[in-house]
């Protein structure tokens, strides 16, 4: 908030940058724009006739506009009329938006396009002089709330930036876990077919082995089959 106010008005004339761009404050940079906002703005929230006849006739200077009424009107009308026609203006002007007097002074006067006109031809350093004060009064304000906005969010940044950052610690701790458990598996289904693998070979290993003792048990038998065999027979 700090750089936009200065960005705002400064600098006050244009300044040249590397001979190619040239820097000026925003608003001076735009005074046509800003000055037709301005005095429309003034001219229907401000200068109007409404609150200019309450200003001379409930502000400080009702006096003064009093003795300046004495003064202008003809010696021979009484003070007393004077001084009721005053109290009259008091009670209607500044409680009456839409009174013909306000129509016509809106009119006569023409405030917004005379300031508009006299805005125009202001010099950057007038110019500056008119806007800038009005903004000084809450730049302290507007710098706070920058800062502390600017706070808010970078907590909350943060504390979301935390959160998701959780959630993925906790999606890969998972993945991990799920790989794990796979390798697990894979560990024990490979070791349980190496088992297998193991008793099969031991059990034809057993069978095999069972054959080679039996064999020479089972040649004996067939050479005295074929003794017998070939033996005559004694009557």
């Amino acid at each position: 908030n700090w750089i936009a106010l200065k960005m705002f008005f400064e600098p006050v004339t244009p300044v040249k940058i590397l001979g190619l761009f040239e820097f000026q404050g925003m608003f001076l940079k735009r005074q046509s724009e800003v000055s037709i906002a301005f005095s429309e703005h003034l001219s229907k929230a401000v200068l109007t006739s409404q609150k200019m006849w309450g200003n001379m006739l409930l502000g400080s200077g009702g006096s003064s506009f009093f003795t300046l009424l004495r003064r202008n009107v003809p010696w021979f009308l009484p003070t007393a009329l004077i001084s009721s026609i005053f109290r009259s203006l008091k009670k209607v002007l500044p409680n009456t938006p839409g009174h013909d007097i306000h129509k016509y002074a809106d009119t006569a006067l023409a405030m917004k396009q005379t300031l508009i006109e006299k805005m125009e031809l202001m010099t950057p350093q007038e110019f500056e002089g008119v806007l800038h004060p009005i903004f000084q009064e809450d730049e302290l304000t507007l710098i706070i709330a920058g800062a502390v906005l600017g706070a808010l969010a970078g907590a909350a940044q943060q504390a979301i930036g935390a959160k998701f950052e959780k959630k993925a610690l906790e999606k890969e701790q998972a993945a991990s876990a799920a790989a794990s458990s796979d390798h697990l598996g894979a560990a024990a289904a490979a070791a349980s077919s190496a088992a297998s693998a193991s008793s099969m070979e031991y059990k034809v290993a057993s069978a095999v082995g069972e054959d080679e003792d039996l064999k020479p048990a089972k040649d004996q038998f067939g050479e005295n089959q074929e003794g017998e065999e070939h033996t005559p027979q004694l009557h």
